[in-house]
């Protein structure tokens, strides 16, 4: 009996190739897919930033406002951040890799830098819609509170106004 007869080269070489030209294809698409869910984010956002979110950091470092994306399965995405660089959505709605690190001196600092394509996993696409959920389910009820209180506040200033004789 020959190697190749009983060793399958030719099929394992085969499902390889498929699985690479699968993962390239998926890839490409789930970037263009993260790409567009973070400029409709910031397109929602409207140049306000993101409320309810907490800070990722002790606070004698921070406060590093972010959602972090990948810890979201295990422990959510208020999960501190740590010396790995972990994906997160600021508070502009922007895609970025955080973590502390320490700096000279013993204090710790926050590194955030953009995301950039070779960051992304493929199974991003799924985490990242998640926190996006949430982190807008935090952001309408915040702003609804905000709002309220600010038409509270409309009306303080009407009442006053009325009183003291202003035509506003």
């Amino acid at each position: 009996m020959r190697v190749e007869d009983a060793i399958d080269f030719a099929r394992a070489g085969e499902v390889s190739r498929y699985v690479v030209q699968t993962r390239v294809r998926v890839g490409l698409r789930a970037v263009r897919v993260i790409a567009e869910m973070e400029r409709r984010l910031q397109h929602a956002l409207a140049g306000e930033p993101l409320r309810g979110l907490r800070s990722l950091v002790p606070e004698d470092i921070g406060p590093y406002y972010a959602a972090n994306v990948r810890s979201q399965k295990r422990h959510g995405i208020d999960t501190w951040l740590t010396a790995l660089p972990s994906l997160c959505i600021d508070k502009d709605g922007a895609l970025v890799m955080a973590w502390m690190w320490l700096a000279p001196r013993g204090s710790c600092r926050v590194e955030v830098i953009p995301v950039t394509p070779d960051k992304l996993l493929i199974e991003d696409v799924g985490m990242i819609a998640e926190a996006m959920r949430q982190v807008l389910a935090r952001h309408v009820e915040r702003s609804a509170a905000t709002e309220e209180r600010h038409a509270r506040a409309g009306r303080e200033v009407e009442e006053l106004a009325r009183a003291l004789g202003l035509d506003l």
